[in-house]
């Protein structure tokens, strides 16, 4: 919640991230095999494009696809639904399997020991979840942007050290 006390006081220093004194992080092997990619999002326009194209790529060994499923839609219709609509025919479907999460909820509405399981596995995090509504307030916004993707932060921090790109303002960063 530094958001809110820098917001509060005045004080963007506040805002500055802030790594534990002894954390040390795993480092990253050189290695391309057993690479599990994750993307969080994989329903929406990128998300979908991205899997895909992860799926074909010979260095990533699977793929999970983030989806939140709803009472209409579980999360593996609402993937297919995006392949359909975005006509997307490239996608090595024996190399995706869906995750039904959700980035806003605590260990993203899993059991700890899988989303601990998860950190110990997935090298690579691509974060493409996002809303289009560009005109609600930060009050609006808050849990479903910055929240999730502090969400999305902790979860690079735990386990095995990963590779994070995401969707910041309507582009993809992706590292060099």
């Amino acid at each position: 919640m530094a958001d809110i006390v820098a917001l509060s006081s005045g004080n963007p220093g506040l805002l500055r991230p802030q790594l534990h004194p002894n954390y040390q992080p795993k480092p990253l092997s050189d290695s391309t095999s057993n690479r599990l990619a994750l993307v969080i999002g994989s329903n929406g326009f990128v998300g979908a494009h991205l899997t895909a194209r992860l799926s074909a790529d010979p260095q990533v060994e699977h793929v999970l696809a983030m989806v939140r499923g709803s009472p209409e839609r579980t999360a593996e219709q609402r993937f297919d639904e995006a392949l359909i609509r975005y006509r997307i025919k490239s996608a090595f479907l024996e190399k995706i399997t869906i995750l039904n999460a959700s980035p806003t909820e605590p260990y993203w509405g899993l059991d700890r020991r899988t989303y601990v399981e998860l950190a110990e596995q997935v090298r690579l995090v691509f974060n493409c979840a996002s809303s289009t509504e560009y005109d609600l307030s930060y009050a609006q916004i808050i849990q479903d942007w910055v929240m999730s993707f502090l969400q999305v932060l902790q979860f690079c921090m735990q386990g095995l050290s990963k590779h994070l790109s995401g969707i910041l303002g309507g582009t993809l960063v992706m590292p060099k």
